[in-house]
């Protein structure tokens, strides 16, 4: 009889272990110091909030955002070489807005928008920032953190260094419509 009872134990510890974490009240409130920003839309918000969650706590970001890639256990390359250094990461501070960088970010995203152009080259808008990512095709804040530090087939994982890096604590973001990819995310950080 006692066989039952072990394989129940098993069962549900193998449940227990397995459900996706969640991020807390507290983590959300250290993280999301720009939701009052009113120049800022709720994604370019989120773009803040995720960025600052895989700044104050990398090891939770790995549980919680690549939750299902590590479950499936399809992970790529880059995914792998984020979760190692995020393992290995200390916590960095937040990033907070700025809105000399906000509007570099807006400048740049409202000139590619149009030309359906990626990259860095900018005609407009020029100068002032010391670091910048741009995204493609998305535009749910979360969604354009993880690229961003997945780096997927970039090479020298560019994105992630300035996303991670303890060396920029303000930024400007802004999501603007796309006409080849149908939206683009500028960061310019300082």
């Amino acid at each position: 009889m006692k066989w039952p009872i072990i394989l129940c134990f098993l069962l549900c510890s193998t449940t227990i272990f397995s459900q996706k974490k969640e991020w807390t009240k507290e983590q959300i409130a250290a993280a999301d110091v720009n939701r009052n920003e009113e120049r800022l839309t709720d994604e370019e918000k989120n773009i803040f909030l995720y960025m600052n969650l895989a700044r104050l706590f990398p090891k939770d970001y790995i549980a919680i955002e690549l939750f299902e890639e590590q479950k499936s256990n399809k992970l790529n390359t880059f995914e792998r070489s984020l979760i190692q250094t995020m393992k290995k990461m200390k916590p960095v501070g937040v990033i907070t807005f700025d809105n000399s960088m906000y509007e570099l970010a807006k400048c740049f995203a409202e000139e590619q928008g149009p030309t359906g152009k990626v990259g860095h080259g900018r005609k407009k808008c020029t100068g002032g920032y010391f670091a910048e990512c741009c995204d493609y095709g998305f535009q749910e804040g979360r969604e354009i953190v993880k690229r961003l530090l997945v780096d997927y087939q970039v090479t020298s994982l560019g994105h992630r260094k300035i996303v991670l890096s303890p060396s920029y604590s303000k930024a400007g973001v802004s999501i603007g419509n796309h006409s080849k990819h149908q939206y683009v995310a500028v960061l310019d950080f300082i």
